[in-house]
Formats: structure tokens, C-alpha cells, sequence
């Protein structure tokens, strides 16, 4: 059996290339009211707004240097603001590169989420379909059939079936049995907090007041805020007032002022200017698939000696070449290009924090020599003022590009990405499932969304096949000696 494994490898991948950037689904909600005013106004608006959005996210794709909207005190935002200015200088001067290469761009898609309730839902959904070729994913607050019962008007229901046509999850609504609710209030509600929590970006077309009863939109709008959702508000009675994104909203109850009007106070900030300020998450992304640590001689080295290693392995464990080499197809290009950058991150972080801890030793030395043996060269000062510059320089740098976070983080991707192997061979599981919730630790409190957002698109990716009750025993024997004795054997060092 071994010879003839060894006649036909079990591995024929093609030569290792940096695998195809990872795409990114931008997930928008839609919410709002059903009776508007002025629908053709909403619809001016939110088609403005999308195109502000695709615009300013397209220019993250190609544009390697932005500044970073995560920061939260005026120093960091000031610091963020000259790092991107600098940065942008030495690309005109040609030290840094200009423009993110074609092969290396984030592939970005665009999916609405919405419940297809009559108004703002619909607008907001066919405008996103329309303008950003989104995909459609309805929501529904109650099973189909009752959920049809609300729309009393002929060409209401008829609008309506003819969008829940072109949703991706048509086949499983029309089959799926719903949980019983108490009310149909309940069960927009249910639906609402629903629509948020699978969304990003929440679009809302809302006049500022509060509902009139549960699962409204100003409840929805508060719920997004509470779990940190961005909110783009739409004013529904005067939709040409410029949008705002709405970041808490104080109370819900209805309050009056000396005016007899109803109010409810909403805290707000003008619309992002940069990508980062619209989808952090696909920033990242969108840097991990350009990072320019990265080296294709590094990356080759790893993916061959992997290949090398899991051939050899599956000829150990007598494991049909057909059974391993999909997998690694989909998979190994990927881990290794997450374990490369994070080696790399690793050197780069230890290396800086070797040198910071350097630096500052010899500020002091210098100090202490001058006070001893020169107390009356003041020059010397000037040394040591340099190195404390340069150890506050090294300390800054590190934390403006992430040395640290892109260590963990990249290790955090290539670890899951070695585990699903594995896995996928144990479970034969290509649907995407929940991720597994991150553990925190004192020093790292789990991957950034991002990470687990690319480790899913991968998943995906991975073909589909059955495995046969005699293949068992070859798979268990191929883990064992390809993860197992791995980890033991880490574990002893």
C-alpha cells in the first residue's frame, strides 16, 4: 500500500502563488417608517448616500494609505491624520508605493438586509440592489403567509412578492416554520433586533420621534446604537437636510416642551469623510490582502514545507490522495500566507521593543557618564535627548501601525486555519456556521471581526465531498501524526 502511495503523491498543487485576495460582504440594514411624505425625496436621498458610501469604500480599496477613524482622543486622531499626510508624501516621491496592484485589491460585495415592510424598506432595498448590485436577505417578523396579511393593498402585495423573488434566502422562508409570538408587535421587534444584529451599517429613514408601539423605528435605532452598529439617520419629514450618523439616543419616551412638541433627545456626528469611517472591518480586510510585509520567497517556503509535510504524512497514514489534496488546495495557500506574516509581525514587534528598551538604556547611560566624567559638556545632553526621541518614535511607530495587534491577530487567522484542516476532514463540514466565540485573555482580548470574517469566506470555499466508513482509520491516523504529536511535542518545548 505504502509503495503505491508513493508512485501517485497525494499532492499535485500547482506551483505556490499568493492566494486570490479575500472579498468582503458589507452588510447594510434598512429600517424606517411606511407612510412618508415625500417618498421620491427618501429615495433622492438614499440613493445619494449609497453612492457616498461605494465612492468612499472604493478609494480604501486602491488607496494603501488612509487615516484610521478608530482612534478616539484629538492626540491620536491628530497623530492618525500626519501618519496618512506622511505616508502619502513618500508614495509621491516614489519610496512607498502609490496604488494597491489590481491582483492584490479587496474584492467588495454589497448585501441589504431588510423586512420589505411598505415605505422606507422597500426604497432603501431596491436603491441598494439598483445602485450597488446588492444582494437581497429578508427578514420576516411572522411566517410567510400571515406576514402577507398585513399588506392589504393589491399592489402593495404585489411589490412585495415581486422583491421577495430576488432574495438569496427565498427557498428557506417559504419552508421554514417561525417560533409562535404573543403579537405581531412582538414580532417586529423580534425581527428588528434581528435585522441589526446581521447588519453593519444600519440605514434609517426615521422622523426623530418616538414609536408608537414595540419594534418601531426609533426602538430599532436605539437597539443599533446599544450594540455599536452605525447608524446612518435619513430625516423622513425633510429628507434634504444633510444625513447624520446617529450614535445614542438618550430616551424613547415621548417628552413635551413648552411648545407642546414631542421630542426625544439624539446625539449625532456629521457622515464619515474616509473609508475607515464607513467599515473599519473592511479596511482591514483590505489590509491584510495588500499588507506589504509580505514576501512571496517567505510564503513559498512555508507552503512547500507544509505540502512536504502533509504528503509524507498522508503516505504514513495511507490516506487517499483525493481525500486530502481539495483541502489543501483551498486552505494551505492561506495559512501559510497568514503564518508568514505572522512570523514576520512577530520579528518585527520584538525586534522594535528590543531596540525601545535599548534606546532608553542608553538615554541613562549617557546621563549617568556626562554627570560622572563631563559635567561641564552640555553636548552630550544633545545624545541623549536623541535617544529618548528615538525610543518615543519607536514606541509611537509600533502602535500606529499595529506591529503587536497584526502579530496576534495574523496568528490568531493562521491557527484556525490549520485547525480547519483538520476539521474538515473529522466533520465533512463546508457550511458556514457560527464562529466559535473568542475566549479572551488578560493580554489579547480575541481577533478583530475582520479575522473572523476572512476565516469564513475561506471556509466556504471548501469543496464539497462525502467520506467513505473504511477512510476513517487513514484520517485518524493522518491527524495524529499531522496535528496531535504537533501539539504534545509543542507543548514539551
Amino acid at each position: 500500500m505504502s509503495e503505491k502511495h508513493e508512485s501517485n503523491p497525494i499532492l499535485t498543487l500547482p506551483s505556490p502563488d499568493e492566494p486570490e485576495p479575500v472579498s468582503y460582504t458589507l452588510r447594510i440594514g434598512a429600517v424606517g417608517h411606511r407612510h412618508l411624505k415625500n417618498p421620491a425625496s427618501v429615495e433622492a436621498a438614499i440613493g445619494k448616500i449609497l453612492k457616498q458610501i461605494s465612492t468612499s469604500l472604493a478609494n480604501g480599496m486602491s488607496d494603501p494609505y488612509q487615516p484610521k477613524t478608530t482612534r478616539h482622543t484629538t492626540w491620536q486622531n491628530a497623530e492618525s491624520q500626519l501618519t496618512w499626510k506622511v505616508k502619502k508624501s513618500l508614495a509621491k516621491l516614489k519610496i512607498l508605493p502609490g496604488k494597491t496592484p489590481s491582483n492584490r485589491q479587496t474584492n467588495l460585495h454589497f448585501h441589504i438586509i431588510s423586512s420589505l415592510a411598505k415605505g422606507a424598506d422597500r426604497i432603501i432595498s431596491r436603491a441598494a440592489m439598483e445602485h450597488l448590485q446588492a444582494s437581497l436577505q429578508v427578514i420576516l417578523p411572522f411566517n410567510l403567509s400571515e406576514y402577507r396579511k398585513d399588506f392589504d393593498d393589491p399592489d402593495d402585495l404585489n411589490e412585495f412578492n415581486e422583491l421577495f423573488e430576488k432574495a438569496e434566502n427565498k427557498e428557506k422562508l417559504i419552508h421554514s416554520s417561525f417560533q409562535s409570538i404573543y403579537s405581531h408587535e412582538d414580532g417586529y421587534e423580534q425581527a428588528g433586533k434581528e435585522l441589526v444584529d446581521s447588519c453593519e451599517l444600519l440605514i434609517a429613514v426615521w422622523d426623530g420621534q418616538p414609536s408608537n408601539g414595540k419594534g418601531g423605528t426609533a426602538e430599532i435605532v436605539e437597539y443599533a446604537c446599544s450594540v455599536n452598529r452605525l447608524v446612518v439617520w435619513i430625516n423622513a419629514i425633510d429628507p434634504e437636510v444633510p444625513e447624520l450618523i446617529v450614535t445614542n439616543i438618550q430616551k424613547t419616551e415621548k417628552v413635551i416642551d413648552y411648545e407642546g412638541n414631542q421630542y426625544i433627545k439624539v446625539l449625532t456626528h456629521v457622515i464619515p469623510q474616509i473609508p475607515a469611517g464607513w467599515s473599519p472591518r473592511f479596511m482591514q480586510v483590505a489590509e491584510y490582502n495588500r499588507d506589504r510585509a509580505f514576501r512571496k520567497k517567505g510564503f513559498q517556503r512555508i507552503f512547500l514545507e507544509y505540502q512536504e509535510k502533509f504528503e509524507s504524512n498522508g503516505i504514513k497514514a495511507n490516506l487517499k490522495p483525493e481525500r486530502l489534496q481539495p483541502l489543501l488546495h483551498s486552505i494551505l495557500p492561506h495559512f501559510a500566507k497568514a503564518d508568514y506574516l505572522a512570523l514576520r509581525y512577530q520579528k518585527i514587534h520584538i525586534r522594535a521593543a528590543i531596540w525601545l528598551y535599548r534606546l532608553a538604556a542608553i538615554s541613562v547611560a549617557i546621563g549617568v557618564l556626562q554627570t560622572l566624567y563631563a559635567p561641564d559638556q552640555t553636548r552630550w545632553i544633545a545624545l541623549e535627548i536623541i535617544a529618548l526621541l528615538g525610543a518615543v518614535f519607536l514606541f509611537r511607530l509600533s502602535l500606529i501601525e499595529n506591529w503587536h495587534e497584526k502579530w496576534l491577530n495574523y496568528r490568531h487567522l493562521a491557527e484556525r486555519l490549520r485547525s480547519l484542516i483538520f476539521n474538515s476532514l473529522i466533520e465533512n463540514q463546508t457550511s458556514i456556521n457560527e464562529t466559535t466565540k473568542n475566549l479572551w485573555l488578560p493580554f489579547y482580548p480575541g481577533p478583530g471581526g475582520w479575522v473572523l470574517d476572512v476565516f469564513d469566506k475561506i471556509k466556504k470555499e471548501i469543496p464539497a465531498f462525502n467520506i467513505a466508513d473504511e477512510e476513517n482509520d487513514a484520517i485518524t491516523q493522518f491527524i495524529l501524526i499531522s496535528w496531535i504529536k504537533d501539539i504534545l511535542a509543542s507543548i514539551k518545548c
